[in-house]
């Protein structure tokens, strides 16, 4: 192997290590540092709240939360809309997030 062929191996790689989340990762991650697994509905309200996210479905065994402007760049807006899904005594059973993309 040449010595030009290693050099770009190796910026191949760093590149590849230095890859950005995209905003619905980010959003899962702020989800887990956040809450604990299996987190009580009232907990999960209340960090929505404390985060300024926007409550915009609220029914009995689900939340649905939207994350406004996670990534903004010159031509897109990214939202993250999450659907928490609670059992029947309160406890957070899974969260599914969807990207929501507003461009010119």
């Amino acid at each position: 192997m040449t010595v030009g062929k290693l050099v770009l191996l190796g910026f191949l790689l760093v590149v590849a290590s230095c890859r950005q989340q995209t905003p619905k990762e980010v959003v899962e991650a702020r989800l887990r540092a956040a809450l604990p697994e299996n987190a009580y509905r009232l907990d999960v309200e209340r960090y929505l709240q404390r985060e300024r996210v926007e409550v915009w479905k609220n029914a009995q065994n689900t939340l649905s939360a939207r994350f406004h402007d996670v990534k903004n760049d010159i031509f897109c807006r990214v939202d993250v809309n999450v659907e928490f899904v609670f059992d029947q005594k309160g406890r957070l059973i899974e969260n599914n997030s969807q990207e929501m993309r507003t461009c010119l």
